[in-house]
């Protein structure tokens, strides 16, 4: 009897013990100048006892899924009460992006060759406060710099990995084609892809422009995507979307759900896509 009572006591601890969550739309980020962002992080402790102090790991990458990360910096987590939640925040710069010229004389690859993401097996440098660049924004890099960054942010937590993946107040051109993009993949592999919503019901057409000879040309050169068929690649890919949203539109969110096959991980690169957004947004082709 004794050892059955000292079992269910250590059960009982097991279900009362601290429990650390946050989810892909508890990381929030945009920016608070033209060089200056505001990332911030929900973190909800579920379980019914003080957790202990720890520190959140950010990584940044540029717009796009299964690609490489750059460490970033780190957040202290102070000790949250049971079924409580904090938030934390800090600011980071925006590097400028020189950019690479018009859409119609820029190939994608040469997008992929100056994001230069570098070496992934370096360890976070920056402690809490500091502004350590993020990642290159790709409209930046085609001279349609926006009003928010748009790219990653993969957060650790031990070990849970958390991302957000958001290109957000982009303009889009009723009536018109728009093209929007994000980088996938870093190896040989293959991704399967579904849209979703409310800008899926739009007309949209998911492209492998990689090897298109302009950017502006990637409707006419790129391969086109199917949803829900596995994709296979060989390395980077350069993706882009042709939007032609409805004339009298008004604003939509616009998801693209990528499962990896070799992992059966899933990724979200999310687009905020709004006709009368600030800034130059999409391009259009003819």
């Amino acid at each position: 009897m004794t050892a059955l009572l000292e079992k269910v006591e250590r059960r009982q601890v097991q279900r009362t013990g601290p429990k650390l969550i946050f989810e892909r739309k508890d990381i929030r980020f945009s920016n608070v100048g033209p060089d200056l962002l505001r990332l911030s992080v929900d973190v909800t402790n579920t379980g019914d006892a003080p957790s202990r102090p720890d520190e959140l790991i950010v990584h940044t990458a540029p717009l796009g899924a299964f690609v490489p990360t750059r460490p970033l910096l780190r957040l202290a987590l102070p000790s949250i009460g049971p079924r409580r939640s904090t938030t934390l925040t800090v600011e980071i710069a925006v590097p400028a992006a020189k950019p690479l010229g018009p859409p119609d004389r820029v190939p994608p690859s040469r997008l992929l060759t100056a994001l230069d993401l570098g070496d992934r097996s370096s360890k976070p440098r920056r402690r809490v406060g500091a502004t350590a660049g993020t990642a290159l924004d790709l409209m930046a890099l085609m001279g349609r710099r926006n009003s928010h960054f748009a790219g990653n942010f993969n957060i650790f937590l031990g070990n849970t990995e958390v991302e957000r993946h958001l290109a957000q107040a982009v303009r889009i051109y009723p009536g018109r084609t728009n093209m929007a993009m994000f980088v996938m993949g870093d190896r040989p592999d293959a991704y399967a892809f579904e849209l979703a919503g409310p800008g899926a019901a739009w007309s949209v057409n998911l492209f492998d422009g990689t090897h298109a000879r302009s950017v502006a040309l990637v409707p006419r050169d790129g391969q086109v995507v199917s949803e829900r068929n596995w994709f296979p690649v060989q390395s980077m890919r350069m993706m882009f979307l042709a939007i032609e949203p409805p004339e009298g539109c008004g604003a939509g969110e616009l998801e693209v759900h990528i499962t990896q096959r070799s992992t059966q991980k899933a990724a979200v690169v999310e687009f905020s896509l709004d006709p009368y957004a600030v800034g130059p947004g999409c391009f259009v082709v003819p």
